[in-house]
């Protein structure tokens, strides 16, 4: 009868947002135009601010894994150049801010006073670069900064108007300190070796617009979110400040291969125990070709070929397929066979973390999707992302395939997320309950670190989260 009940007012709830706003907590801008292609880029921006502003209250401290499409500026952008099929791979932190104590891009968490300004607002934007010789990555503080640039909605992006926005971020104090590889600098405006470091820094500008920030100018960004515990965020900006640091001693060369944009962001949120790190090896040939042969077979599930090839994750690092991995362990996470649940490692790892014990799936995992700007003379749509071959490669398709057909409606819908996880998460406590003897005896003796008790209790934490979401939704 209890969950009788409950499931009605989950109903009725769905009637009411559904009626108020069908648009209202869908996530993924693509799915949005595809059923609505009349709206106007205006309406689905302020959407993008409303559908943030929710989430953030609902959820202060998450990660937000993307990959972006490829980058292919128009011939009038001085200095830009086309880049590769691959995309490119970001990372905004919503509770971790720019620390402008160091002289070269560094991070703290964020504090009361972090949300007053432009230069010092709440949540920071990682992006690692190719050019850099001396850091790992640049820190961009805000999600209008990073993400959305100093342009409204709607406006129509020009060459010139690409200009005036290069002259916002040259006066920022975001890349002090930069220092970029020889070969990229003999294109700068500046003479090699006699340019000054602003010079450098508006050279480096000049490159990188729409990459490494005002990044929906030039790319559609395909994400995954996933609320992180304030201690993993913390775990998160320690290692990131340690690479860096480690760049401003030893210099970094940036390996496609071994050392890309993606690396730095896989081992960043491995700090949380949300999955393992990716070993990487020496810059040379054979590391290479080892590298690329890592990849698809890392899907392979055969312990002494996946160790040859690094493990789970390989040495490559290709930010499609990361995309995939952090949905597959978020969202998409069974709970249904409790024999595979007791052994997965890294749940393991979440649930007896000595500093703060975490389920990660549930409220607020979902994936994202920003979309390039549409009124766009300055940038033309790139291809959405690498995909190599995979024995999955079918399921890093959906997230980035051009007709959205497969693409599941809990993914993005925050409201049918949520509905979604707390259905998942009944039903997984339903099963642990109904449990006969002998199959809880035969699951106790695979349980190694006897987590099913506690599995329980964050799986009825989560269902308590998730109820108080439903109800703050109610509210828009």
């Amino acid at each position: 009868m209890k969950h009788l009940l409950i499931g009605l007012n989950l109903i009725c709830l769905t009637l009411m947002i559904t009626a108020r706003n069908v648009y209202s907590f869908e996530f993924n801008d693509l799915v949005i135009l595809k059923n609505n292609p009349s709206i106007s880029e205006t309406e689905l921006g302020e959407q993008v601010d409303e559908r943030n502003e929710v989430y953030d209250k609902m959820h202060p401290h998450f990660v937000e894994m993307c990959t972006a499409s490829q980058y292919i500026p128009e011939e009038e952008i001085s200095f830009a150049a086309k880049g590769g099929t691959g995309g490119h791979a970001t990372l905004f932190i919503s509770s971790a801010c720019v620390d402008g104590e160091k002289n070269y891009p560094a991070l703290k968490m964020c504090d009361e006073q972090d949300s007053v300004t432009d230069e010092q607002t709440r949540g920071v934007g990682i992006s690692l670069n190719l050019m850099f010789s001396n850091i790992r990555f640049v820190a961009i503080p805000g999600r209008d900064n990073f993400y959305k640039g100093p342009l409204a909605w709607g406006e129509t992006i020009t060459p010139l108007k690409v200009e005036e926005i290069k002259k916002y971020y040259y006066d920022k104090p975001w890349f002090k300190g930069i220092k970029m590889v020889e070969k990229q600098m003999a294109t700068c405006r500046c003479v090699g070796s006699q340019c000054t470091e602003n010079e450098i820094i508006k050279c480096y500008i000049d490159k990188n617009i729409g990459i490494d920030f005002a990044s929906s100018l030039a790319r559609t960004s395909y994400c995954a979110r996933l609320p992180i515990p304030q201690a993993g965020i913390e775990r998160m900006v320690k290692y990131l400040n340690q690479r860096n640091e480690d760049a401003q001693k030893n210099g970094y060369k940036y390996d496609v291969i071994l050392d890309n944009c993606s690396h730095i962001i896989h081992n960043a949120i491995a700090q949380t125990g949300f999955f393992d790190m990716k070993k990487q090896l020496n810059s040379n040939r054979w590391n290479q070709v080892r590298g690329i042969l890592s990849e698809p077979f890392a899907d392979i599930p055969l312990k002494r070929i996946r160790n040859w090839v690094g493990g789970e994750f390989g040495y490559m690092s290709v930010p499609t397929h990361n995309l995939y991995r952090l949905v597959n362990r978020s969202i998409d996470l069974n709970l249904n066979d409790l024999k595979k649940v007791v052994k997965n490692q890294n749940l393991i790892e979440t649930l007896l973390d000595p500093d703060y014990s975490w389920l990660p799936t549930g409220s607020g995992a979902l994936v994202t999707v920003l979309a390039q700007r549409r009124n766009n003379e300055a940038f033309l749509k790139g291809k959405a992302g690498v995909k190599l071959f995979s024995l999955r490669r079918g399921e890093f398709q959906k997230f980035t395939g051009p007709d959205y057909e497969d693409f599941r409606d809990y993914y993005s819908n925050l409201y049918k997320n949520l509905s979604y996880h707390r259905r998942k998460m009944i039903e997984a406590v339903l099963k642990i309950e109904r449990l006969s003897s002998e199959e809880l005896q035969e699951l106790k003796s695979v349980d190694k670190y006897e987590i099913l008790d506690l599995l329980k209790v964050k799986l009825h934490e989560n269902i308590r989260k998730i109820e108080q979401d439903l109800n703050f939704l109610e509210l828009y």
